[in-house]
């Protein structure tokens, strides 16, 4: 079973997105930055699918070094600031492999990480 590390403050969401994924993955969650990379070290999750705005350690940071520790990993980044067209080309320069904005539909998160996971 593939595994996921769902990273996001708000602790509702948080809760929504790991009920929605876990019936069909396995699946951690942090609710910032630093805790994410603790996790990410300690289980290797497939996928990561982070908020973009946190407190400490934001997403752009967190994505860049996830990529630093790891090229396969696949990174979504989720988030209701892709205000404009470069916040997405930086974050995918960084390597990010998907951004969604909030608020996020969980059938085109789900479908994206179905399609997504079949690449590899």
């Amino acid at each position: 079973m593939k595994t996921i590390l769902v990273v996001e403050d708000d602790e509702l969401l948080r809760s929504i997105l790991v009920l929605a994924l876990s019936s069909k993955y396995t699946t951690f969650e942090a609710s910032n930055g630093e805790d994410a990379l603790a996790l990410y070290q300690e289980h290797t999750p497939d996928f990561v699918v982070t908020d973009l705005q946190m407190p400490g350690m934001n997403g752009r940071e967190l994505v860049k070094r996830l990529r630093s520790i790891s090229s396969s990993v696949v990174i979504i980044v989720v988030s209701v600031y892709f205000d404009s067209s470069e916040t997405e080309t930086e974050l995918l320069k960084l390597g990010a492999n998907l951004c969604i904005s909030k608020p996020c539909d969980l059938n085109t998160l789900e479908s994206a990480i179905s399609t997504l996971s079949q690449l590899d």
